[in-house]
């Protein structure tokens, strides 16, 4: 099959078994192998990438080359070295929560993405609500669109869930609540 998708905003093109784990297609590309050797049990979550054109995480050990046709793939390191991750660091920086050096990158990518999906949620809400069929509670309604804090309780299991691809335990449950009520703040600030 070939294959054809951008991989980190450079075009690629080569052929491939379209059942070949998309792991195996990125060693082709990427320096650091390690990150994308089969863990064989299919459970660590390093393998982690960003498809954007579909906006969802996929494990690359899992996802076979032929559903990535097309797509728009970023992987964790290239992310962390991107300026649009900064948002991430710094949230890590100022509550002094890190994640270890072995999953920093693809926790940022995933929290990255959890903000996103969040910052999507207000948009869609805030749409409902300027709806004439959407009836809610005035105050209620603004209290969760306004208080990240309330957005993050309300999303616990969601971002819990989420986070959960990624199987290293170097962050506790509430860090990991911490760093996205941050986050989503400053990118919300950051888009005003």
């Amino acid at each position: 099959m070939r294959l054809r998708f951008t991989l980190n905003d450079s075009l690629k093109e080569l052929d491939v078994n379209s059942n070949e784990p998309l792991s195996f297609t990125l060693r082709t590309f990427e320096d650091d192998l390690t990150q994308y050797v089969a863990c064989k049990n299919y459970n660590c979550g390093h393998c982690v990438v960003q498809n954007r054109k579909t906006d969802e995480i996929l494990l690359s050990c899992l996802t076979p080359c032929f559903k990535i046709q097309g797509s728009d793939i970023i992987t964790p390191d290239y992310f962390y070295s991107n300026k649009q991750s900064s948002y991430i660091r710094s949230s890590y920086r100022e509550l002094g929560i890190f994640p270890c050096e072995e999953c920093k990158k693809e926790r940022t990518l995933i929290f990255h993405q959890i903000v996103s999906s969040l910052l999507k949620k207000i948009v869609k809400t805030q749409a409902q609500k300027d709806s004439f069929f959407f009836i809610h509670n005035e105050d209620e309604f603004d209290n969760s669109l306004n208080s990240s804090s309330v957005l993050v309780e309300q999303n616990k299991d969601f971002i819990l869930s989420y986070m959960a691809v990624l199987k290293c335990y170097c962050l506790r449950s509430n860090d990991i609540l911490k760093i996205v009520e941050v986050a989503l703040d400053k990118r919300r600030k950051a888009n005003v």
